[in-house]
């Protein structure tokens, strides 16, 4: 009897072992997020923002095209507004975006007239998992 709870616990032991070194193995780096992420805003502005603009002198053609031919842009934005944190097993990432911090300063409104949005995702087994995702 003990024997067998010696090999259960053995067993156990491995799997967990190999549990978390798959884990280390297969976090996600800061370069695949950025990626995802701009992958999300793109199809986001494709479906929420540009299906809503006017068909008048051609914007709703050119914020598809805007969302469809801007990916690496959209990445770079990510990153610098982007902080990671890295824990081994997985990642956690809150990205902080506002229309407002994308304007040069001469047009930049202040305070809250345009939307921000905070996003909150973890990273593991080469997976995101958007788990909060606010308008402030």
């Amino acid at each position: 009897m003990k024997g067998v709870r010696t090999a259960a616990l053995l067993t156990g032991l491995v799997a967990l072992l190999g549990v978390g070194v798959g884990s280390a193995v297969t976090n996600p780096s800061e370069a695949a997020y950025n990626k995802y992420a701009a992958e999300q805003l793109g199809a986001y502005l494709k479906d929420n923002i540009c299906s809503q603009a006017p068909t008048a002198f051609g914007l709703q053609k050119r914020c598809l095209s805007l969302a469809a031919n801007n990916r690496g842009e959209m990445e770079q934005l990510i990153a610098e507004n982007t902080q990671r944190q890295d824990y081994i097993f997985f990642s956690t990432y809150q990205t902080d975006l506002s229309i407002n911090s994308l304007l040069p300063p001469y047009l930049s409104l202040g305070g809250s007239f345009l939307p921000a949005y905070r996003f909150e995702t973890v990273g593991a087994f080469n997976t995101f998992y958007i788990h909060k995702a606010q308008r402030r």
